[in-house]
């Protein structure tokens, strides 16, 4: 049927956008052409940032959002806590081991206070983060990479897998 037909580019462009994030303006395109339901194109627009395309390709430097999608980068954060030691924590909403590791990490900022966590998602679905950033309680200096495939800093650490963390001094 052409809701089930429907329904099916929309699972198929969630995968894509997972995996080609870059590709993704072409991919909705397309979507728009073959979709008549509002409500699908809307959802996706918003959990995958479709309307954030030129940060996503931003090289020189590592652009973070908030859960309320307030821009900032990595190098403002670290300029805000200069002098501290920051603990950097790469993590996703879908990734088990991540998340199993965060009681973990709630202890060791228990131990070490004058420590700052930062909680850096890679992410690819905004809302899959937000949700789980609400559920494992990290609000405070918890991010989202908009551009973790294109930024240079992020690419020269080698984040090609996570869990991952660096310690910033």
């Amino acid at each position: 049927s052409p809701k089930a037909k429907e329904f099916l580019l929309y699972v198929n462009l969630n995968q894509i956008a997972k995996s080609e994030s870059h590709k993704l303006a072409d991919y909705v395109a397309i979507f728009k052409k073959y979709s008549t339901d509002p409500i699908l194109l809307d959802a996706f627009e918003k959990a995958f940032l479709v309307n954030q395309e030129s940060l996503k390709k931003v090289v020189n430097e590592v652009v973070l959002w908030d859960v309320n999608k307030n821009k900032t980068t990595l190098e403002e954060v670290l300029q805000q806590n200069k002098g501290k030691v920051i603990y950097v924590d790469f993590w996703a909403s879908w990734c088990g081991p991540c998340r199993a590791a965060f009681p973990a990490s709630r202890e060791l900022h228990k131990k070490y206070p004058e420590v700052v966590f930062l909680y850096l998602s890679t992410d690819a679905n905004f809302e899959a983060w937000k949700k789980a950033n609400a559920f494992e309680q990290l609000d405070a200096n918890s991010y989202l990479i908009l551009n973790n495939k294109t930024s240079e800093y992020l690419l020269s650490l080698k984040i090609d897998f996570i869990p991952r963390y660096l310690i910033i001094d």
